[in-house]
């Protein structure tokens, strides 16, 4: 790893612990050793692989973020909202 490369893995690490914190039905810990494992297990690759792997953790970790987000709008909905509230307002419409 040189240098131009080094900076971007540690942020996306830091960023996939960070986010990892959110998750609802994993614990913190189990979470952070697959992410360490998966890091470990790519610290052997050359600099293009290093690239390549960084925009395809990149991409997890957005749809991570989406799933998150997802699950905290289903939650909320389901609070605020029932199913016969929703099918009232659609008879009414």
């Amino acid at each position: 790893m040189n240098a131009a490369t080094r900076p971007s893995v540690i942020s996306l690490y830091k960023r996939m612990l960070y986010t990892a914190k959110q998750l609802p039905n994993k614990t913190p810990t189990e979470v952070r050793d697959k992410i360490k494992k998966a890091f470990q297990r790519n610290s052997q690759l050359k600099d293009e692989e290093i690239t390549t792997a960084v925009s395809r953790g990149e991409y997890v970790l957005k749809e991570l973020e989406v799933l998150i987000f997802l699950q905290k709008y289903r939650t909320i909905k389901n609070r605020y909202y029932s199913v016969d509230d929703t099918i009232k307002k659609f008879e009414d419409f």
